[in-house]
């Protein structure tokens, strides 16, 4: 959803606390905490708590 994209690009995730956003030149990178968070909001707003369920979404 294109809301949800423009709000948390609108957030500064290392600001809020996200150390992990800043990743370590070793090693196999993280999941940004952004599209994370992204996700959390997609699953409340469609009342979706199984991550099987947000899986065939």
């Amino acid at each position: 959803m294109r809301v949800i994209d423009a709000f948390v690009e609108s957030l500064d995730v290392i600001e809020m606390g996200f150390d992990k956003a800043r990743t370590a030149a070793t090693g196999r990178r993280p999941y940004h905490p952004g599209d994370l968070l992204k996700l959390y909001i997609y699953a409340y707003l469609n009342q979706t708590s199984s991550t099987r369920r947000l899986e065939k979404e």
